[in-house]
């Protein structure tokens, strides 16, 4: 049991929020039982999200494991996006590559309803999961950020598959929030006044929502004036749909 309990002390030390338990020196642990506490102030998930979020990724994984690729490429997608969420970024990387895997074996009976779940999909996903694990990894932020932005940039411009105005929209804030985090006023101004054009085309309650959360976090931290211009335009154009 000592060796299980030290694998799980090393995959859990660098997640943040997370404290495993301490063993007192002189003191031989017995191990029935494996405790984390979770800090709710540090960690992205309260405990309860966390399970669920993991719970269910870890479901649709065993549901689908007789599926076609396609349907377990879809899961294993999910059970990405569940890690990205707990802030673990080497099993965000090993879902992220069997999923990836798993969608270069496309069939002709893949089900009808996961004709959007191309590479380009996965890339926008693990775009947004990097944003997200940057957040919550400060020593390796900048890595996870650059990632982030070469997935997610040209993404901005056309929308995956067929330029959707939505998709472009989606992946854009995420991507304003990236160059946010880097502290790049400069490419965050750019791609707001890029965001702003797109508003108008897209009806979406979830779009603007996170972009009026991207917009107050950029209107705390910006102070140039290419900043205020873009700050005003992403205003108008929310206001105005």
């Amino acid at each position: 049991m000592r060796e299980v309990a030290a694998a799980y002390t090393s995959a859990f030390a660098h997640l943040p929020g997370l404290a495993t338990p301490a063993v007192v020196a002189g003191v031989e642990h017995g191990w029935f039982l494996y405790a984390i506490l979770i800090d709710p102030a540090a960690a992205p998930l309260d405990r309860d999200q966390l399970a669920a979020a993991l719970r269910y990724a870890e479901a649709a994984v065993e549901h689908t494991a007789r599926s076609s690729p396609l349907a377990r490429a879809r899961a294993w997608g999910r059970m990405a996006t569940a890690h990205a969420a707990a802030g673990d970024i080497s099993a965000f990387r090993d879902a992220t590559d069997r999923c990836r895997n798993l969608l270069e074996h496309r069939r002709d009976d893949d089900p009808p309803s996961l004709y959007y779940f191309t590479p380009e999909q996965v890339s926008a996903e693990a775009g947004h999961a990097l944003v997200e694990l940057a957040a919550t990894n400060p020593a390796h932020t900048r890595r996870l950020l650059a990632e982030a932005t070469t997935l997610l940039s040209p993404l901005t411009d056309h929308g995956p598959t067929s330029g959707f105005p939505r998709s472009a929209l989606l992946h854009g804030i995420h991507l304003a929030h990236a160059h946010l985090l880097a502290r790049d006023p400069e490419a965050t101004a750019a791609t707001l006044l890029q965001l702003a054009d797109r508003v108008p085309d897209v009806q979406s309650i979830r779009c603007r929502n996170l972009l009026r959360r991207i917009r107050r976090s950029a209107g705390a931290r910006m102070r140039a004036p290419d900043a205020a211009r873009a700050l005003t335009a992403v205003d108008r154009a929310l206001s105005a749909s």
